[in-house]
């Protein structure tokens, strides 16, 4: 899938009608890498539920103004799956699918229609090598990954948003419950992935601008 690029123009998020972000201006281009900085309750995590279109079963979160992915308006996408596709995210802490280690990186495959199961072997141990987690699990594909240490979960869910190849990737604080080397490790990698945009919200100014030569600071509101 090639880059997409991100714009939001007076975008504004609510949830149960406090105002969490907005209204905002923002363009980001297709391939670029950008930090989000900026405290708790600035707006990060909103910006990225805005997004994924969380408001579309959320009944808690609104979300008003222009967003485009990739050209398109987010809000006239009607079929929310074929959105997501398009959009990978990883969170702070992991959110495991039922199933194996295997099941949950080849979930997004499986889903796009990948049936080959060598082409599905293949996506699942690069993006777990991307993930820095593969020597770990390679020989434990077939087990839960709740036997797991949270911060090889945590590699594993950075894994699984990999397999599906997005246009657009967010991570939203993605290495809290990693050590420094590997956070590091990761970050490298993450930054060569070819035909990916990619936006990291964090609280920690030295990784933001260490992360991407763009950084935006939010304000609640308000970016600069």
């Amino acid at each position: 899938m090639n880059a997409l690029s991100v714009d939001c123009s007076a975008l504004e998020v609510r949830w149960r009608g406090r105002l969490v972000l907005g209204p905002l201006q923002l363009a980001i281009d297709a391939g670029e890498r950008v930090s989000l900085h900026g405290s708790s309750g600035s707006g990060k995590s909103g910006l990225f539920q805005a997004i994924v279109r969380r408001d579309a079963y959320d009944r808690d979160l609104r979300v008003t103004g222009r967003l485009s992915i990739g050209g398109q308006s987010a809000f006239a996408e009607r079929r929310l799956d074929r959105h997501r596709r398009r959009v990978g995210m990883v969170t702070a802490f992991p959110t495991m699918l039922p199933g194996t280690v295997y099941d949950n990186v080849a979930f997004a495959p499986r889903m796009a229609g990948l049936r080959d199961r060598s082409a599905v072997d293949a996506r699942v141990e690069a993006a777990l090598r991307t993930a820095a987690v593969w020597e770990d699990v390679k020989d434990r594909l077939s087990e839960p990954p709740t036997r797991f240490s949270a911060g090889q979960q945590q590699r594993i869910t950075i894994a699984r948003a990999l397999a599906q190849q997005p246009g657009l990737l967010l991570l939203d604080q993605p290495f809290t419950l990693l050590d420094t080397v590997t956070a590091q490790t990761l970050e490298s990698a993450l930054q060569q992935l070819p035909d990916t945009t990619i936006i990291m919200a964090t609280p920690d100014e030295r990784r933001a601008s260490r992360f991407a030569a763009r950084v935006v600071e939010l304000h609640g509101g308000s970016h600069a």
